[in-house]
């Protein structure tokens, strides 16, 4: 779905604040837009008076919850004091203390297993960042605990400040088992507890938490069916996450919690959510569980053997698998749903790819439609998988799939990228950039896609330029998809984005430098020389600026193509291609480059040569281009049309001169020109043979030769 209205308010509304256009209003925004808002505010963290306005706040939103992530690095006193002393908060996630040094104390220890750890004072945090009414009410914590070890006695100080506490997260924290076994004496209160990675070896004393709902016990590896007696005393227990350590599967170790689990010979009977990835499980497993647990409604089985098993039917279970496009569908909508995408997230979209280039399942229209809305999903709120996911998009957009999607859906999947690129714009942590996707480019370049709607063109255009400029002195990565783009697309964009497009100096100089790149290593294509020259000439067509601010770019064009004709003299095909540009290009030049243009008369004979070959492209190019830059310098002079269909009445007569002709070896490089001169009928070709061997030929008795100069409407007279 493309943004509602409410969306766009709180986009809107996030960025007036953050910028201090709203400071102030007659009424606070209610709870849960209140939420969303400070939420999107908060991405905003990277700008320059996000700490100052920070302060209206208070006088805006009803705030009731609070995740702050390692992105943002405002997090100091002045921070706490703006945002939470005015704010009565009830679920509160922090994700990025290792960051905020303000929380940071001093290791008392020094032991080789707890180097690179940062000590933090749990209760001392939320000190500083609730008010006495916050601690009150606040129902959920989460804490993400890498390379962080919290003071010892923290639950015991913790738990009389947080006397409505029902959810505790505590992700990835290591905890010794006497804090664990402190957090169960401590908070009896708790319906959801997350205590992943912690150095426990059983669950013993976990029965005290008797209104458990949800448990997280991931990576934690029980050696015997008695470590987890306890956890069937949890008769509320409805969720249950059991996963096994990826990296030790991914080397073939799956872990046996689930095995113990089962051979315990009890169960949990309201359970309704297994997830136990990264275990070790049989089918006689799976079936003992289905026979066991009668109210099971998911067991997620992703990085387990069983990953690719078919569904079960008739009796209301879903599995969380990849065995078919469906499968893989269902089970990241529910990863997404939980907002718990991880790296294993990946071998699902792998599998994607790989039923899409295979082409054997018969996918239905309503199934490429939902992959479409997940994988824009992915891509707007999953910075890591956005590669993976835009390698779905292209597969979804080869073989004219994109066809099949309405126009609303081609809407949102343009849109979405587009919101990811200005995503990428403002976040100065984000490495992996989206748009240096080949897969990306390979999807807006598909013609349906593209032209769903002409406001579009002007948008992705703007992109490809910014793309391109990124990689412009990569050699060896041509980036075709943009360049693709652009060529055919530059003159499709409206009139004022155009212009200011083609009017950037440093997109004509990108452009300029890949192709000097391409024409000195000749790493480039034909095709990759045809998108250059054209975006070259389209740039020149649209900019229609032949000012002195443009002298030293346009000097630095001609050198380019100068150049290229030389070091292409033996790709006769790609030289004319260049040739067939640069005269389309001259008159569009400051008056400068055109002096230069005729200032180095020995570039000329890598290519005139090429009008001996009669009937031929080339020669058509290279006639076009000479008798651009005859008719350039000579136009008052001899009152020149330059049209195409002068063009076309010059090329005639010059093919009809050469009929017949055969270069012998002994001949110079203007001889197929001093033939012209002798057998011409218009006496425009006459003219222009005349030029060329005037001011070109080899072997001239004068010492200095001259040159009309017309290019600035005043008549000169150059000597070289």
């Amino acid at each position: 779905m493309l943004d509602t209205l409410r969306d766009m308010c709180i986009k809107q509304t996030a960025e007036h604040i953050v910028t201090g256009k709203l400071k102030t209003a007659h009424q606070k925004l209610d709870v849960q837009t209140s939420n969303l808002v400070f939420e999107e505010l908060l991405n905003h963290s990277e700008h320059p008076n996000f700490s100052e306005n920070c302060q209206n706040v208070k006088n805006l939103l009803t705030v009731t919850k609070i995740e702050l992530t390692s992105q943002i690095q405002s997090v100091d006193d002045n921070f706490c004091e703006m945002i939470f002393e005015q704010q009565n908060i009830t679920e509160l996630g922090l994700y990025g203390l290792f960051y905020w040094e303000m929380f940071h104390l001093k290791p008392e220890n020094t032991d080789e297993e707890d180097q690179g750890k940062l000590l933090v004072d749990i209760p001392a945090v939320l000190e500083k960042m609730l008010n006495p009414e916050s601690f009150q009410n606040l129902k959920k914590l989460e804490i993400t605990g890498c390379n962080l070890e919290f003071v010892p006695g923290w639950v015991e100080k913790l738990a009389p400040l947080l006397p409505s506490l029902e959810t505790l997260s505590l992700v990835c924290s290591e905890m010794e088992e006497d804090v664990v076994h402190s957090i169960y004496e401590n908070f009896p209160n708790l319906t959801e507890l997350e205590i992943s990675k912690s150095r426990v070896s059983n669950l013993n004393g976990i029965s005290q938490l008797s209104n458990l709902k949800s448990l997280n016990v991931s990576e934690i590896e029980f050696e015997k069916k008695e470590d987890l007696d306890e956890l069937f005393e949890l008769k509320n227990l409805k969720v249950l996450v059991i996963e096994g350590d990826m990296q030790l599967s991914s080397g073939g170790q799956k872990s046996k919690s689930l095995a113990h689990y089962l051979e315990s010979g009890k169960c949990l009977p309201q359970l309704e959510h297994l997830e136990c990835s990264f275990c070790d499980i049989t089918e006689e497993m799976l079936q003992k569980l289905l026979d066991t647990h009668p109210n099971l409604k998911t067991i997620d089985l992703m990085g387990t053997p069983l990953e690719n098993h078919p569904q079960i039917t008739g009796r209301g279970l879903k599995l969380l698998t990849m065995g078919t496009f469906a499968d893989c569908l269902y089970t990241i909508d529910i990863f997404q749903q939980r907002d718990v995408l991880t790296d294993y997230t990946e071998p699902i979209l792998e599998k994607l790819c790989e039923i899409l280039d295979d082409g054997k399942e018969k996918i239905s229209r309503k199934q490429l439609s939902g992959c479409l809305e997940l994988m824009c999903e992915i891509i707007r709120r999953y910075w890591d998988l956005r590669g993976k996911a835009a390698e779905v998009l292209e597969r979804l957009c080869r073989n004219a799939r994109a066809k099949f999607f309405t126009f609303a859906e081609r809407q949102r999947l343009i849109f979405s990228i587009i919101d990811v690129f200005e995503q990428e714009n403002d976040n100065f942590y984000i490495h992996n950039y989206f748009i240096d996707n080949d897969s990306v480019w390979n999807v807006l370049s598909d013609k349906v896609v593209l032209t769903t709607s002409p406001r579009n063109i002007d948008a992705v255009c703007e992109y490809a330029a910014i793309a391109f400029c990124r990689l412009e002195n990569e050699r060896f990565h041509p980036f075709q998809p943009a360049m693709a783009i652009l060529s055919e697309n530059l003159d499709n964009m409206s009139t004022d984005r155009g212009r200011a497009l083609a009017r950037n100096s440093t997109i004509l100089n990108a452009v300029l430098n890949k192709f000097n790149l391409f024409a000195f290593y000749q790493t480039g294509t034909h095709e990759h020389i045809g998108y250059l020259t054209d975006i070259i000439r389209k740039l020149y067509k649209i900019r229609d600026d032949r000012s002195e601010e443009w002298a030293e770019i346009d000097e630095k064009c001609v050198e380019a193509f100068h150049k290229a004709i030389r070091n292409y003299r033996n790709d006769l095909e790609t030289q004319s291609v260049v040739l067939r540009t640069l005269g389309e290009i001259i008159g569009c030049m400051n008056k400068n480059a055109k002096r230069n243009l005729m200032g180095d008369r020995k570039w000329f004979r890598y290519f005139i040569n090429t009008i001996n070959f009669n009937h031929s492209p080339f020669q058509k190019a290279t006639v076009i281009f000479t008798y651009s830059m005859f008719s350039l310098v000579n136009v008052r002079k001899l009152e020149l049309p330059n049209d195409a269909s002068t063009q076309k009445i010059l090329l005639k007569d010059v093919r009809c001169a050469l009929e017949g002709y055969i270069k012998n070896k002994k001949d110079g490089v203007f001889a197929g020109v001093e033939c012209i001169l002798k057998k011409a009928q218009s006496n425009i070709t006459k003219e222009m043979c005349n030029w060329i061997l005037r001011n070109f030929a080899e072997g001239q008795t004068r010492s200095k030769r001259t040159l009309i100069d017309n290019a600035d409407g005043v008549m000169r007279r150059i000597v070289f």
